[in-house]
Order: structure tokens, then C-alpha cells, then sequence
């Protein structure tokens, strides 16, 4: 007898069957898989235990009532199963199950052994056959399945690592068998810049890209990164590997980045490419521009030139010494009075920066120090042409021996052209680099902020939307009209949500859209209504098939269904699944019904 033929035979057996012999005989070979067996009269709530022997029952009697065992075995179970184990298990849930017809009912949760260590097991209730009256009857079956759970967890977990790869667009994703030396190619962007077939030895493919795609000049020190030896003898150590080469499948030698992990369970390592010669020249110039700005700071500091301007500042007469030309520089004339109060109330210091400003002054004014320190503060100035520009002010307030500040050393710098770079190097870090729109990280980062300071007293939606059939656009068209279609679907967002809300793209085809300060469920549907009519008007067309956009979208509400980003997106998500599992093009609010 199989664990699956002993479920089956079970609903036919009828109530007045125990107590035979030919029972007897079948419980104990149906308890070689199920250590716990129990039978249950739902209609009467009282059970008797059948099989036991082998499984802990020291908090429940051999029989009795059915509502007090299911209140020990809620007791019993992980606190994180305790509300499903309830609404599955209790008497008035099972009797509803077998009213809609259902034969059986079966949940996987974490149960506390005698131990003290909580272990999975599988709980199955079969509803039996019952033709002398109107009771329900049911069989409870009970086994543990640490080792099919265990196997369950490790396959998730690997195939997790495969579906972040696959949102990275990698060139390569491949798994190497460290006891083989063998590799497989999983994925990919099809671009086959490496030359590798699917299947192959590891070290002589790293070989054959050494010789004939790595630079003269650096190829000992890939093929010394890349052998499987040094990889496994890494990853081991550390569980994650990588390093940076260059290979000649362009002119221009462009910069990769290979990515090992370790997966222990059958010594194997996941290994990704991916092109990263654009990051790499980011970088470069990045690195350029800060060697410019130190040198141009060092010979401003060593002779003197250039448009920055030095005040010594009186703070007692209020008598002010300028080096530099501040006309060219500001265009305007400094007022000193109670610096930088006066500049605040004429105007010329941006409103978002007054407060860093006055605090970052006042704090060394009022400071009861004697020390003279130095500090610098960034604010934007309003020329006299009424122009506002980014500029830095390192300033040192001198104190006399009683701590009493008299005297105030200010450097005034342009740094307008800086700040102008690093903030649109910070977008480009922010930002979904074919969408425009915010990327996963910075969403999250967003929306936590959002729900923990400014909007932490109020109401708001967040949206988890998904772009129907976009598989079918990416396998027949190919990814250029996918990202086209991507770029239409991000101007829509635009054009549909405010400018305060959050709209982000978190996956392939899936977005995060955080509607702030919602007044009611109507205004959530009416803004999901005008979304899928303005997408429903995008429509593609490729060698005479044409394509019209559909979305799929789940809704969570702050502060119901959570408080932090996590959780709210979690509810939302499963609000998407269940409207992708009914018919797809539809909105869901989620509820605990679902």
C-alpha cells in the first residue's frame, strides 16, 4: 500500500466499518504513513484517536471533545500558522468545506514537538462516506514531512536566484557541476558575445575565451580568475565570486561582469554574465571629475584665482572684509546683518535651504564651545539677476577665551555645475534606466520613508500592476517592441497618476504605484478605470498581428493591511495573483477571503 492509495480508500469507508477486523488491519497499514490518525464526528464535536502510538498527543485525551483539540493543536503550531490552522480546521470551517462538496482538506504547517523544536507536518482531513444519518464524518490524517519540506525550500530558494538573474538581462546564465567541471547554459540575452555552446567543459571554454576574446595583455589574469579551482575554492569561502574583463566581440573591448554563487546542496555555481561596460565608463568619469574638482580646488587654495570670494565678518560691529569680486560672483551686494538672518529675509537664500542654513550658523553661534571649528553647509543663492545657483559655504566662527564667537571666516564657492552633474548621476541611480520611472529599490526606499514620516496619519493605496500577455509581445516580436511597449506603458503611468504619487517599476513587467492621501474606494477605482482605458488604447502592430494592452492590478491599503512597505505590497501582490488566476484585466482590492 502507497500513502496515495490509503487516501483513496479512506472516503469509502463508512462509520459502522470500525471496529472490524478488516479495519483493524488497514489502520495499521495506513499508520505506516500516517503516525496520527483520528476520526472525527464534526456534527456531534467529538473525535476519537485511531493511531497514535507513534506521535506526540501529550496535550490532548485519546478522545473527547472535537473544539477543545482543535484548540490545543492551535497552541501547538508556529504562531505564524495559528490564524490559517484555525479558519482551516475549525468545526464550523470543515462543515462548510464539505457543504460545498470538497473530499478532503490539507495544510502544511510548523507543529512543536516534544523537543521544543517546531517541525512541518502535513494534516489532511478526509471526509467519509455517511449514509445511515446526516452527520459529517471525517478521517484527520497527520504525518511529518521535514525532508520533502526541506527539498520543497531548497527549490525555491534556487529558483529564486534564477528569477533575479532573469530580471537583470544577463548575457549568460549558466550552471557549473563542481564535481563534473561540466556546465549548462540556462538563459540568456541571445547575443552569444562568448561564443559558448549550451553544454561544455568549463576550464577549456575559459580557455578558448582567453585565447581568442581577452586582450593580449590580460589574459593570464582572467584565466587565472576564471578557472573552476580558484572559483570553487572562492565561492566556498565567501558563497559569492566576481570580477571584471574585457573581451573583443566589439572595437571597443567592452567591460563584463561574471557573478559565481554557490549552491551547496549539490555542489553546484551559478555563474551570470553581464555587459557593464557603461557602468564601467560612469565610473571613469566619475573618477576624472573628482580629480578635476580636487585640483581645481587645490590651486584656487594655492593662488588664489578664480571666482571664489573669502568675508571676514565682525561679528561684534558687523564690519565685513571681501576678498574676490563678489559683484561677478553674486551680482549683488551682502547685507551682514546677523549673517545669515539678513540674507534669509531679503530672499536670497532658496526657501527649501533656509533651514539648513540658519541651523547649521546658529548651532556654532549659540555652542558654548571655545574650540574653533569648521563647517560647511550647501544652499542655493539668487543672483542679482534673480537666478538661483548651487553654492558652498565653509565658514569657521573664532571664539575669544570665554567662548563668546566675535569674529566669522566665510568661503563662498560656485558649485552650481557639480551639483547639477551629481544630481543627474543620482536620477540615473534612481531611475529605471528604459522606463524613466523610479526603479525596485529606490520604490521601496520611497514608500518606506512615505509611510513612516509624511504620510504615516493617513490613508493610501498601493497598486501592483501587471501588463497582461507580455510574454506573447517579448516570444513573437521580440524585445525591442517589448521595450517599446514598456516605454508606452511608463508614459501612460505619467500621464494618468498625479506627480506627488509614486510610480515605480519593480520587475519585467511589473509596477508599484503608491496613490497618496485616497479619500475613499471609489477614487481607487476610478483611477484604476482610467488606467486600463488609457492602456487599452495602446495598440501594437508587427507583421499584420496586432496587440492591445491589457492590466491586471491588486490593490492594498495603508494603514489596513499593514504599516510598512513589505507588508502592503505583499497583500497587493496577492490581490494581482488572484486577478490573474480569474480572467486577467480586472482590479482586486485584496481581502482575507480570497
Amino acid at each position: 500500500m502507497t500513502e496515495d492509495t490509503a487516501i483513496e480508500i479512506l472516503p469509502m469507508i463508512r462509520e459502522d466499518d470500525f471496529g472490524t477486523l478488516e479495519m483493524q488491519h488497514l489502520l495499521f497499514a495506513i499508520s505506516k504513513f500516517f503516525p496520527m490518525i483520528i476520526y472525527v464526528n464534526l456534527t456531534k464535536n467529538s473525535y476519537k484517536m485511531l493511531e497514535y502510538g507513534r506521535y506526540t498527543t501529550k496535550t490532548s485525551p485519546i478522545g473527547g471533545v472535537f473544539d477543545e483539540l482543535i484548540e490545543n493543536g492551535i497552541a501547538s503550531v508556529d504562531p505564524l500558522h495559528k490564524k490559517i490552522f484555525y479558519n482551516t480546521f475549525s468545526r464550523e470551517s470543515l462543515i462548510k468545506a464539505y457543504a460545498k462538496g470538497e473530499t478532503s482538506v490539507v495544510l502544511e504547517v510548523r507543529q512543536l514537538g516534544d523537543d521544543g523544536i517546531y517541525r512541518w507536518v502535513k494534516v489532511t482531513v478526509i471526509f467519509l462516506t455517511n449514509q445511515e444519518n446526516d452527520d459529517v464524518i471525517e478521517i484527520t490524517l497527520t504525518r511529518p514531512i521535514i525532508q520533502e519540506k526541506a527539498r520543497e525550500l531548497e527549490s525555491i530558494r534556487l529558483r529564486s536566484i534564477f528569477e533575479m538573474t532573469m530580471l537583470a538581462h544577463y548575457e549568460y546564465i549558466t550552471l557549473v557541476d563542481i564535481k563534473t567541471g561540466l556546465f549548462e547554459q540556462y538563459a540568456g540575452n541571445g547575443s552569444n558575445s562568448h561564443r559558448v555552446p549550451v553544454i561544455g567543459d568549463y576550464d577549456r571554454w575559459m580557455k578558448f575565451i582567453r585565447d581568442t576574446l581577452v586582450p593580449a595583455a590580460e589574459r593570464e589574469a582572467y584565466y587565472q580568475q576564471a578557472r573552476l579551482a580558484n572559483v570553487v575554492n572562492s565561492v566556498k569561502n565567501n558563497g559569492r565570486y566576481a570580477f571584471r574583463y574585457r573581451i573583443n566581440d566589439t572595437p571597443e573591448q567592452r567591460w563584463r561582469e561574471v557573478v559565481y554563487h554557490y549552491y551547496e546542496p549539490e555542489e553546484k555555481i551559478l555563474l551570470t554574465v553581464r555587459d557593464i561596460h557603461d557602468d564601467v565608463l560612469a565610473e571613469q568619469a566619475k573618477r576624472i571629475e573628482e580629480k578635476y574638482w580636487r585640483n581645481k580646488e587645490r590651486q584656487q587654495i594655492l593662488t588664489g584665482l578664480g571666482l571664489d570670494i573669502i568675508i571676514d565678518l565682525d561679528l561684534l560691529t558687523l564690519e565685513a572684509e571681501i576678498m574676490g569680486d563678489a559683484k561677478s560672483f553674486l551680482q549683488r551686494d551682502l547685507i551682514f546683518v546677523n549673517f545669515p538672518h539678513g540674507e534669509v529675509n531679503a530672499g536670497m537664500i532658496h526657501p527649501e535651504d533656509v533651514d539648513t542654513v540658519v541651523k547649521a550658523f546658529d548651532s556654532m553661534y549659540n555652542t558654548s564651545e571655545i574650540d574653533n571649528k569648521t563647517f560647511s553647509v550647501d544652499f542655493r543663492f539668487k543672483r542679482g539677476s534673480g537666478v538661483d545657483f548651487w553654492c558652498r559655504c565653509k565658514a569657521v566662527i573664532l571664539r575669544d577665551e570665554r567662548g563668546k564667537p566675535y569674529r566669522c571666516l566665510c568661503k563662498l564657492m560656485d558649485i552650481d555645475d557639480q551639483k547639477t552633474r551629481e544630481q543627474k548621476l543620482l536620477e540615473k541611480a534612481e531611475r529605471d534606466l528604459l522606463t524613466g520611472l523610479y526603479n525596485n529599490i529606490t520604490t521601496q526606499m520611497l514608500c518606506e520613508d512615505f509611510f513612516s514620516n509624511e504620510g504615516a496619519a493617513s490613508r493610501h493605496a498601493l497598486m501592483v500592476v501587471d501588463i497582461d500577455n507580455f510574454k506573447h509581445v517579448n516570444d513573437n516580436w521580440g524585445h525591442k517592441t517589448g521595450d517599446k511597449l514598456l516605454r508606452r506603458i511608463a508614459e501612460t503611468f505619467n500621464m494618468t497618476f498625479r506627480v506627488s504619487d509614486i510610480i515605480g517599476r519593480v520587475g519585467g513587467d511589473e509596477f508599484v504605484i503608491v496613490l497618496k492621501n485616497i479619500n475613499s474606494i471609489e477614487e481607487i477605482q476610478d483611477r484604476v478605470n482610467a488606467l486600463q482605458k488609457n492602456i487599452m488604447e495602446i495598440n501594437l502592430e508587427e507583421a499584420g498581428e496586432q496587440y492591445t494592452a491589457y492590466c491586471s492590478v491588486g490593490v492594498g491599503l495603508f494603514p489596513e493591511h499593514g504599516r510598512t512597505y513589505t507588508e502592503v505590497f505583499h497583500v497587493a501582490d496577492e490581490a494581482l495573483y488572484y486577478i490573474k488566476e480569474h480572467g486577467k484585466n480586472g482590479v482586486k482590492l485584496y481581502d482575507e477571503s480570497m
